[in-house]
């Protein structure tokens, strides 16, 4: 399970290094894809394919399926660490999640997410003011 918070930095040709913890839960080949809030979602291969399955089983005709599909699998590209435990983090992704140099990286459980450091400031800022009333609505689903 994909626990934690971890603060590192992306070097001048997109290179993040992975937290080990992370590393034994994503295997040899994994997917970064546009995530929610300006994050990156990285998905282990097992989590992808679920992922995959999900989005092909709505229905195509439905304009905001494919308003929600299209953007997603476009930014989506399958990763692999290199030997120092480093991804390249795709131009295009670092441009919609807003990432120059420092970034955040957090556990989903069954997946994680990067974010660009000021974007994740000002997500936890707003998310910890609602915290308590979130925890709540939680409660009545």
């Amino acid at each position: 399970m994909f626990i934690g918070h971890y603060e590192h930095t992306v070097d001048d040709k997109g290179r993040l290094i992975i937290p080990s913890d992370y590393r034994k839960l994503l295997g040899k080949l994994f997917v970064l894809v546009k995530g929610l809030d300006k994050a990156i979602t990285i998905y282990p291969k097992d989590e992808w394919e679920k992922e995959a399955k999900r989005l092909s089983s709505f229905s195509y005709r439905q304009k905001h399926v494919r308003d929600y599909v299209r953007p997603f699998y476009a930014s989506a590209t399958k990763v692999s660490l290199d030997r120092q435990g480093r991804i390249c983090i795709p131009i295009t992704l670092r441009k919609e999640a807003r990432i120059q140099k420092e970034v955040v990286i957090n556990g989903m459980g069954s997946f994680a997410e990067i974010w660009a450091r000021e974007e994740w400031d000002r997500f936890k800022q707003e998310a910890d003011a609602v915290y308590e009333e979130r925890a709540e609505l939680l409660e009545e689903i």
